[in-house]
């Protein structure tokens, strides 16, 4: 944790933000797989015909 350092630097903090933004693309990533998933299913819900 970058908080914790004894004496960070720029660089230290560049890479913690690089991490940082890296994790935050991957979680996009899967919320939107998620997204598109749930929209499918939810199509396929709406298209069955009722009984």
């Amino acid at each position: 944790m970058l908080l914790d350092h004894p004496a960070p630097t720029v660089e230290i903090y560049r890479r913690g933000l690089q991490r940082s933004r890296a994790a935050s693309e991957r979680l996009r990533t899967t919320i939107d797989h998620l997204l598109v998933d749930a929209r499918a299913r939810a199509r396929a819900v709406d298209r069955r015909p009722p009984t």
